[in-house]
């Protein structure tokens, strides 16, 4: 709740909960402050974008769909939405067409998506959530298609 007080300034009132009173008193909110951080967030969005990188395959794609039934079922992963849109941008950016495993074939274009990723301006552990991510599905490819036999 905001209220004004005798400053001029709006102040936020924290519920009146036991645990959560330091005893500090009202936070004050300057309502002409743009905040630095939501604004750096939308120019990397906007660069992101500009980019292509945002772009992914349907998530109904057989290897989606696949790779998020092993993730829910085989991993116990509950919230996976998130590492199945980042293979899925992967994927995009490997292949325009459909999602596939064309990826195998071309480590220079997978190294191109990293270095995009960096020349936009993602912040490296957002990099290492991406190859954490594309990890996890590399093994789902090996353990569903049996690839290493």
């Amino acid at each position: 709740m905001l209220m004004m007080n005798h400053t001029g300034w709006h102040v936020a009132q924290a519920n009146k909960m036991p645990w959560m009173d330091l005893g500090l008193g009202p936070v004050p909110v300057n309502p002409y402050r743009t905040p630095v951080v939501k604004s750096y967030q939308q120019a990397l969005r906007k660069r992101v974008a500009q980019a292509g990188l945002y772009r992914k395959h349907a998530l109904d794609a057989p290897l989606l769909a696949g790779f998020k039934q092993y993730l829910i079922q085989d991993l116990g992963v509950v919230n996976c939405s998130q590492e199945i849109d980042n293979v899925s941008r992967f994927l995009f950016f490997m292949d325009l067409s459909e999602a596939s495993l064309k990826l195998m074939k071309d480590i220079s274009k997978t190294r191109n998506f990293f270095y995009q990723l960096r020349m936009t301006g993602l912040s490296r552990q957002t990099i290492a959530n991406y190859i954490k991510n594309i990890n996890r599905f590399l093994c789902y490819i090996l353990n569903a298609t049996n690839l290493r036999q």
